[in-house]
């Protein structure tokens, strides 16, 4: 602890450092903990290699750190590993919890290849930080860090901050939820899934309330982003969830085609506040066993969501919804959904629909819907391989587009089979042009 005005407080091991902390039956231990108590030092964790720490008790943490002000706060280990014996399952344990308060100063966690609660997982989150200063948040890890999945809220990873956030994992998450990042700042949100996540109510949930952008990008050594591994199919246990409360920009990509996104919903995003748009690239597989495959919805942004993999839903495959006078852009490739397999709408923005061959079958509900309501926004929907379009209840259309607006319905379908049964709606007075062929 800094208590002397020095403006520094720090601890450095060396290589192979072997540490064990409290007992079984007693409670609140700390493996390495280091405050500036109130005098804005600078606040520094380094160790070498083959940091061996274990702290054994209820209420246990394996490295606390916290700081205020302008100064810095930086966690840096190379490898090794964290062990929590934490036998009370009440989610008050943490393998990494780091506090900073005030001012601008920054916050950075770097793991290494340090794991976390690899042996016994961690009885609340495995890395927890909490930043209520402007500074930017960085964490990077690469050792797997493993909570208890059992325990509600024991998070894999576990941000929130007034600065941005930005960062990576390089080595498998899993908890519960398996990674969450909260944000509330201009800067937004900046994190690469560049290794599984194993999420029981939710794999890799961000919420930004401030203006800024968030970005999820899945890399090419990602299999799986998991946000039901319990299987109890909660409504948010989504694979990958994003919300935007104050207009902020929702970006995830997953163009490497390595990573299925799965969960009760596959992917949600969201923005309930301001003109962010929502930008959906996906090359792997999507999957919704209780709801949607992918949801976007936005109060005034535009929203472009393209699908090159197939999507499973118990409801809706890619469901899209603008709000506002927004443009809404969906290309799919492969549907099998129950509920619906395309539903695509704007409050009089234009809404184009392509499907790129495969096929988009549905147990019931309109294989493709496309409506655009008031405003001269024009809605098409483009077949441009020879896919089928099959749906299963009764009066479901394999194509149906409708507005009550100005706007031109346009169908063209270039391929054989079932993508023919057609149904275009227009309510108003003088009915827009209709192309089909």
């Amino acid at each position: 602890n800094d208590n002397t005005g020095t403006k520094t407080a720090s601890v450095t091991l060396g290589a192979n450092d072997k540490l064990v902390v409290g007992s079984a039956g007693k409670f609140g231990a700390i493996g390495i903990g280091v405050s500036d108590l109130g005098n804005a030092a600078k606040v520094s964790v380094i160790a070498g290699a083959g940091l061996d720490l274990t702290v054994n008790g209820d209420l246990a943490t394996g490295i606390l750190a916290s700081n205020t002000g302008n100064s810095s706060l930086d966690v840096t280990l190379t490898g090794g590993s964290i062990e929590l014996t934490d036998a009370n399952a009440n989610g008050n344990s943490f393998g990494i919890r780091v506090f900073h308060t005030g001012g601008n100063g920054a916050v950075t966690v770097n793991t290494g290849t340090t794991t976390i609660g690899a042996v016994t997982a961690i009885d609340g989150d495995g890395i927890n930080v909490v930043n209520t200063g402007t500074g930017l948040v960085t964490v990077n890890t690469g050792g797997a860090i493993k909570a208890n999945k059992a325990v509600v809220g024991a998070d894999g990873i576990s941000i929130t901050s007034a600065g941005g956030v930005t960062g990576k994992n390089d080595a498998t998450v899993s908890g519960d939820p398996g990674i969450v990042i909260n944000d509330n700042s201009a800067v937004g949100i900046n994190w690469a899934v560049n290794a599984n996540v194993d999420g029981a109510a939710g794999g890799v949930i961000t919420k930004e309330d401030g203006t800024g952008a968030t970005t999820v990008t899945v890399g090419a050594a990602t299999t799986l982003i998991e946000g039901d591994s319990d299987g109890n199919k909660g409504a948010t246990d989504y694979g990958v969830g994003m919300t935007a409360t104050a207009g902020g920009n929702l970006t995830l990509t997953n163009t490497a085609g390595t990573a299925t996104i799965q969960g009760a919903s596959g992917i949600v995003a969201s923005v309930t506040g301001g003109t962010g748009t929502i930008d959906i690239n996906t090359k792997g597989q999507t999957k919704g066993s209780l709801g949607d495959g992918i949801k976007a919805n936005t109060v005034n942004g535009k929203i472009d969501v393209t699908s090159s993999a197939l999507v499973t839903a118990a409801a809706i495959g890619i469901n899209a919804n603008a709000a506002g006078n927004n443009i809404v852009n969906v290309n799919t490739v492969d549907i099998t959904a129950g509920t619906g397999g395309v539903v695509a709408t704007s409050q009089g923005g234009t809404v184009t629909v392509t499907d790129n061959g495969g096929g988009i079958v549905t147990t019931v509900g309109d294989g493709i819907f496309a409506t655009s309501n008031g405003g001269a926004g024009n809605v098409t929907v483009i077949a441009t391989a020879n896919g089928n379009i099959n749906t299963g209840g009764a009066g479901d259309q394999g194509v149906k587009i409708s507005t009550n607006g100005t706007g031109n319905l346009t169908i063209d379908l270039d391929g054989a089979g079932n993508n023919k049964v057609v149904n275009v709606v227009s309510d108003d007075a003088a009915p827009p042009a209709i192309h089909t062929g």
